[in-house]
């Protein structure tokens, strides 16, 4: 097996949105439509990622007046991109009876790749708000359209978009299993929280950034990463001893970028004074390491179930990407129910499998391949 070089490299985990415009704070928002009447509903709208059995649905719910019922069904959707009113398979009925919790839905339907659907979450009984994300129209994720968007009902007078400035950027907040498994949806951000944390080379943690395992072979040119500094920190690529095994200056006089404000972070590529080949499984740590006590920040968010870690397989990137920090004393910590918000590496060669049977072409997540 030989690397063969990529024209231009390639990002994995591929960014999940081109950019952010962050000229309010921090972009993340909570949002969400309130259930607590009769045809009252929240639809999330997708592109199923695989083929089969599309058999469980986690949804977050943050405020909660009173408990009760609400059903979960799997609809296709009409022409105009709305749901069709007719469920798929079987339906779940889940009681909700606690605010800023998770629950499951044990749906049963068919699904197929590429096909658009909508879980649609409806009222039963109680009082609570389904959680979708979102932000101001100045400040939202931009890049990817439509990958996946929001529809709520109120009253049963129809499917629309939520009545707010922010509509356009609402994002579904869901994980799906296809035949038990988690899989990564373009456009959904599957998290119970998102922080924009700030730190420098006084804190505690001293660094922070991706733990990575390579599922493939490649070599590594450089890095991108969310964030936002006004003074220098270096970015480290590391074996998990702590040898450095890539490092550079960031350096905010250098680069066309006004992502100098730690509240509004923006997206940053950076390349490397040289190259490394990184072995298929190899574990890696690449970090921001602030060289003066001025602030630099770097968003991370948590999966949107953390007791269960499988729920991390809803970003690009799956479980082989997690957050780690590094303390004062040079201890490494993995936090298996976090990740950057967005950090990765750039490539500019893979292994074409040549000698080794079939490559493995990575297509956005590792849970699902095409093999070509």
């Amino acid at each position: 097996m030989a690397l063969q070089s990529i024209l231009g490299g390639m990002y994995w985990p591929d960014r999940f949105a081109v950019n952010y415009e962050s000229s309010a704070s921090f972009m993340m928002t909570s949002g969400g439509m309130t259930l607590d009447g009769s045809g009252d509903g929240i639809a999330y709208c997708f592109q199923a990622p695989a083929t089969g059995t599309l058999d469980g649905i986690k949804f977050y719910v943050t405020t909660l007046t009173s408990s009760g019922d609400v059903e979960v069904a799997i609809q296709a959707l009409n022409a105009t991109g709305q749901p069709d009113g007719s469920d798929i398979g079987s339906i779940a009925t889940v009681t909700t009876g606690s605010a800023n919790s998770v629950y499951t839905a044990a749906v049963s339907a068919s699904v197929t790749i590429g096909t658009w659907y909508a879980v649609v979450i409806r009222w039963v009984s109680g009082n609570r708000v389904v959680r979708c994300w979102g932000g101001t129209s100045a400040n939202a994720p931009r890049g990817y359209s439509p990958a996946a968007y929001v529809r709520t009902n109120s009253g049963g007078a129809g499917w629309t978009t939520i009545s707010s400035t922010a509509s356009r950027h609402l994002t579904p907040n869901f994980t799906l299993t296809i035949g038990g498994v988690y899989s990564w949806v373009s456009g959904v951000r599957a998290a119970s929280a998102f922080s924009n944390t700030t730190f420098n080379n006084t804190s505690a943690t001293r660094e922070r950034g991706a733990s990575i395992v390579m599922p493939f072979p490649a070599t590594v040119v450089g890095a991108f990463y969310l964030g936002a500094y006004s003074a220098n920190a270096d970015l480290i690529l590391a074996a998990t001893s702590g040898t450095a095994i890539l490092t550079t200056s960031v350096d905010s006089d250098y680069g066309g970028t006004w992502y100098t404000t730690t509240a509004y972070p923006g997206l940053h590529i950076v390349m490397f004074p040289g190259t490394y080949d990184i072995a298929a499984g190899e574990n890696a740590y690449l970090t921001l390491k602030p060289t003066s006590a001025t602030n630099i920040s770097l968003p991370d968010i948590t999966i949107l179930d953390t007791g269960v870690a499988d729920t991390i397989k809803a970003w690009n990137g799956g479980d082989k990407l997690k957050l780690v920090t590094r303390d004062s004393g040079g201890t490494y910590t993995v936090d298996a129910t976090k990740r950057p918000l967005e950090m990765g590496l750039i490539l500019s060669k893979f292994d074409d499998g040549a000698g080794g049977g079939a490559a493995n072409i990575f297509m956005g997540s590792p849970n699902h391949l095409l093999r070509m």
